[in-house]
């Protein structure tokens, strides 16, 4: 089990089961640029499909993800749904949740047509991020197929920015459950 700290307040993260294959296991571990470790798994450049994005109130997010956030009821808060592509495909399957204290990174973090890494990349802006689950989850398609996910928090300094969670196509990314 790790243990991260947002805002001061220490966050326990279910490193998940140790079933997972190798490549799955730093994927899911890793504190850095998710978006930037599917391409150089994959050898290809991700796009991004929005799929929905809509400005509320955070008193709508479940407790656990305001708590994360650090977030008062009446804040506003941006929540997309978006997948990651390579050729048409969906690498990830992804749920974000954003504060919108800095106009700069909401606006990084919601834009409709660049991946979140990209973004931060190109503007120079280094956010951490510190995980707080991983694990097994079902990936909808053809047929449901046991799929690894990864939720993580971004954060400017100590200050939570935003809530990702990532379904990793099993296809593409291993889940080593059996199918």
């Amino acid at each position: 089990m790790g243990i991260g700290s947002i805002d001061g307040r220490v966050v326990d993260s279910d490193t998940g089961p140790a079933g997972f294959p190798p490549v799955t296991r730093m994927l899911l571990h890793a504190d850095g640029s998710t978006t930037r470790m599917l391409e150089a798994l994959l050898g290809e450049t991700l796009s991004l499909t929005l799929l929905d994005q809509r400005v509320s109130a955070a008193s709508g997010l479940s407790d656990r993800v305001r708590e994360l956030l650090a977030c008062t009821s009446e804040e506003q808060v941006v929540s997309r749904r978006s997948e990651l592509r390579v050729d048409g495909t969906a690498v990830s399957r992804n749920e974000v949740t954003v504060t919108c204290r800095d106009p700069q990174l909401t606006a990084i973090l919601t834009d409709a047509r660049i991946p979140i890494g990209h973004g931060l990349l190109a503007s120079r802006r280094f956010l951490g991020r510190t995980v707080v689950s991983t694990g097994w989850d079902i990936w909808d398609g053809d047929e449901a197929t046991a799929c690894a996910y990864k939720e993580y928090v971004l954060t400017d300094e100590t200050t939570a920015i935003a809530h990702i969670r990532e379904q990793f196509n099993p296809a593409l990314v291993p889940s080593g459950a059996a199918r």
